[in-house]
Order: structure tokens, then C-alpha cells, then sequence
């Protein structure tokens, strides 16, 4: 299977490879959202940022609930120095995995662009609340 055969180059560090595979599943199975993830990574991997968050929507594009594309979509545009663009996306993260909210913390505190919560109560409420409250944050 192609996908198998890019992890296992990815794990080699053949990204180039990898990606060429990744390329031709998406060409045989056009709705392939993970392959779509793992070209971003790739591209993010390489410090190309907007390359991988256009990867990225097109996963969202293929499937709008998928969890880990809203949050690799979000560190990118934390990365880019888009707080409240990341936000959202990791709101969406949340809301489609609960389980992700861990991982969302590291993310924000853990970024260039970052935001650091001052109140975690009030993360969390605004990761998982329909209608967020405003958190205290800082730069």
C-alpha cells in the first residue's frame, strides 16, 4: 500500500520520496484527507508554512471533522502569527477529539507565536464551550 510505503520512508528520512508516493494516492484516491495531513508535514517539516497549511485545508475540504487537521491548521497559523485563526482550529480540534486538549496546551504554550494561558480554567471552557468566553492570555 502506498500510504505504508511513505511512513516507512518518512521514518528514513525520505521525505522527498514519501511525498511522491503520498502524491499518487491522492491522485488514485482523491479523498485521502490523511495523505493530504501527511504532505503538510512534510511541507512544514521544511519550514514551509503556507505550503502546509494549504495542504492542510485540503484535507478540511475533504473532511471537515478531521480532528488532526484542524490542529496541524492551527499550529501552522500560530506559527504565522495568527492567534486567533489558530484558535478556532483548535476549538475544532477539541470539539471533534476531546481527547486532543492536551495536546492543544503544549501547542500554545510550546510555539514561535505562541500564547501563554493564564488561566487554564478559562482555556479550557473556551477549547470546549459552543459560545467561548475570552481568556486571560498574554504574548
Amino acid at each position: 500500500m502506498l500510504r505504508n510505503r511513505a511512513v516507512e520512508m518518512l521514518k528514513t528520512g525520505r521525505a522527498k520520496e514519501a511525498e511522491a508516493l503520498l502524491e499518487e494516492a491522492i491522485t488514485l484516491f482523491p479523498g485521502f484527507a490523511e495523505a493530504e495531513i501527511r504532505i503538510g508535514n512534510i511541507h512544514r517539516a521544511r519550514n514551509d508554512v503556507e505550503g502546509a497549511a494549504a495542504r492542510y485545508r485540503r484535507a478540511l475540504a475533504i473532511k471537515p471533522d478531521y480532528p488532526w487537521a484542524h490542529l496541524e491548521l492551527a499550529i501552522c497559523l500560530q506559527r504565522s502569527g495568527q492567534p486567533d485563526a489558530a484558535m478556532e482550529h483548535y476549538r475544532q480540534a477539541v470539539k471533534h477529539n476531546p481527547k486532543l486538549y492536551k495536546t492543544v496546551l503544549f501547542a500554545l504554550v510550546d510555539q514561535k507565536h505562541g500564547r501563554f494561558w493564564l488561566d487554564v480554567a478559562a482555556l479550557k471552557r473556551s477549547l470546549t464551550d459552543e459560545t467561548p468566553e475570552e481568556a486571560v492570555l498574554t504574548n
